[in-house]
């Protein structure tokens, strides 16, 4: 016998569900083309200066990312799977602690996935990959104000190979993710001659911003007796601060627009005091 849950956190029906997510990924796919036909790569740039350091000229970047996640909504979705479980916690109890007569030792909380929960778990598969479109406007020399709006599609996993408190059977935690970031902030540019030469050209970019991401998850619990379904919608503003390299093409090379590899490490604080670390490659033309 094997107990099937699912709840829907937000959500009255599938159909509703359903049309959240097709107006979220439908607005961001048509910010994202209207920036790419929108703001065209500027002109006249002469070949010895790199365009993007043109005073007065909007540059349009249309990247694919990718990287692993950090992990921002698993405690609330933790917490959905466990409201759909064990049901609302009794007022006497913790808000972030679920436990029920029939399992009195069970504890599924947000935590539960966290070194100190005393919970064992192995992270099985972590990947993000998502398309972002930034808009940059340059300030001073080095210096450049931006705009971005980002769209992604995640895979994050848990084994925890002897389930949680009497619940010893293995189980397996599996997060699916859809997010839509907007963002604004300011980029410093400082040129890394010891990494250029021959085509390349290297920079350490560092970035400050503040900016809001819209996920919307879907959590499965699995094991040989559960199948626990919940899905959350969550609103998380936050700022950040990060440092990167960017390689691109020498403007040299007869190409107005090189294309460019950003690798990115990147620090977040959200409203609720939650933090995580990003870490990103975008590939951009």
């Amino acid at each position: 016998m094997r107990l099937a849950v699912t709840k829907r956190a937000g959500c009255a029906t599938r159909r509703r569900c359903f049309g959240r997510r097709f107006w979220v990924w439908g607005f961001g796919l048509w910010a994202l083309a209207g920036c790419g036909a929108g703001c065209p790569p500027p002109h006249g740039v002469p070949p010895e200066q790199p365009h993007e350091s043109q005073s007065g000229a909007a540059l349009c970047q249309l990247a694919l990312v990718a990287g692993p996640g950090d992990g921002s909504y698993v405690p609330g979705a933790l917490e959905a799977t466990a409201t759909a479980f064990l049901g609302p916690a009794p007022t006497t109890a913790s808000p972030l602690a679920k436990a029920t007569p029939a399992f009195p030792r069970l504890r599924l909380d947000r935590a539960t996935l966290t070194p100190g929960s005393g919970t064992a778990f192995g992270v099985t598969r972590n990947q993000t990959l998502g398309l972002r479109a930034q808009i940059s406007q340059p300030l001073t020399p080095g210096l450049r104000s931006y705009a971005a709006l980002g769209i992604s599609a995640g895979q994050h996993d848990f084994a925890l190979p002897r389930g949680i408190g009497p619940l010893i059977d293995p189980m397996r935690f599996s997060f699916q993710t859809r997010s839509l970031t907007a963002e604004a902030g300011v980029i410093h540019d400082r040129p890394l001659p010891a990494l250029s030469g021959g085509p390349l050209e290297a920079s350490l970019r560092l970035r400050a911003g503040a900016g809001v991401v819209l996920t919307q998850t879907r959590t499965r619990l699995t094991s040989a007796l559960l199948d626990v379904t919940s899905q959350t919608a969550t609103a998380q503003p936050y700022v950040s601060l990060g440092a990167g390299v960017a390689l691109r093409r020498g403007a040299g090379q007869g190409n107005p627009r090189p294309g460019q590899l950003e690798l990115i490490a990147e620090a977040r604080l959200s409203e609720a005091g939650q933090q995580a670390l990003r870490l990103e490659a975008r590939l951009s033309h």
